[in-house]
């Protein structure tokens, strides 16, 4: 080099230039592939698994050494670097188990006193196959007035048929109250 006339300092400073470019260019792809490493060991989540991250939501499609796939309930498949994925707080539906603590509400009107409608309501959610009974539902009273009654229901369900599992449990509820004789408030 020194014999073609090119000072040495000079390509040195040159290189030294390219090589620091180079490394803040691949700073995010080594960040996004250390991460895959991480995940792939620490296994926080996995394929399948049913999962809320940042504002987006949906199942673990797939994982690899530098994003994470997720399909989200709408049919988008949300691609996410693995260093996002770390960096974030992850909500993990399917860790432990495939159960959901869900809630609905009603306002009851009629002559009747708490401990029957809790007995309604304990009964019908025995009936529904989804409903998790192996884990106790929950009826609190928000309001209790002269005949009426505001209700928040809460009981577990599957993480895959949550919605289903909400409009089965308000269906049969409704059915239980009005032959009870008790109306609603709208």
């Amino acid at each position: 080099m020194s014999a073609s006339g090119m000072p040495l300092d000079k390509l040195s400073i040159l290189l030294g230039a390219l090589g620091v470019g180079v490394g803040l260019g691949l700073q995010n792809v080594v960040n996004n592939f250390v991460s895959g490493i991480i995940l792939i060991f620490d296994k926080p989540i996995q394929v399948g698994d049913v999962v809320e991250i940042s504002s987006e939501s949906g199942r673990i499609k797939s994982m690899g050494l530098r994003t994470t796939k997720i399909n989200a309930p709408n049919g988008a498949e949300i691609i996410i670097p693995n260093g996002n994925l770390l960096s974030q707080n992850i909500t993990n539906w399917t860790y432990t188990d495939n159960f959901k603590l869900v809630e609905i509400t009603f306002e009851i009107n009629g002559e009747t006193i708490p401990e029957e409608i809790n007995t309604i309501v304990t009964e019908t959610l025995a009936n529904l196959p989804l409903v998790n009974n192996s884990k106790p539902s929950q009826i609190y009273y928000s309001s209790i007035s002269d005949g009426k009654y505001k209700l928040l229901i809460k009981f577990w369900c599957s993480i895959y048929r949550t919605e289903e599992t909400i409009s089965s449990a308000r269906q049969e509820l409704y059915v239980s109250f009005k032959n009870k004789g008790l109306t609603f408030s709208s």
